[in-house]
């Protein structure tokens, strides 16, 4: 899901790990991000990563429930 995430030391941040692979922060894109609170082209934080990644479904990557 994430690039240059697998082998970053505990406590590293996902955007240095990034950084260091050489890569560009990741962006919001597509229909819908308005509904969840997002805007198209926004930086993608690691903790809306984090939030999508244990998502069942139920929460968004903003934190707020999807279902309310």
């Amino acid at each position: 899901m994430a690039f240059g995430d697998g082998r970053r030391p505990v406590g590293q941040p996902l955007k240095d790990a990034q950084e260091l692979a050489g890569l560009p922060p990741g962006r919001w894109v597509g229909l819908g991000l308005a509904a969840l609170g997002l805007n198209a082209g926004s930086v993608v934080s690691e903790r809306e990563l984090e939030l999508l990644s244990e998502s069942s479904g139920t929460r968004t990557p903003t934190g707020s429930n999807a279902s309310a």
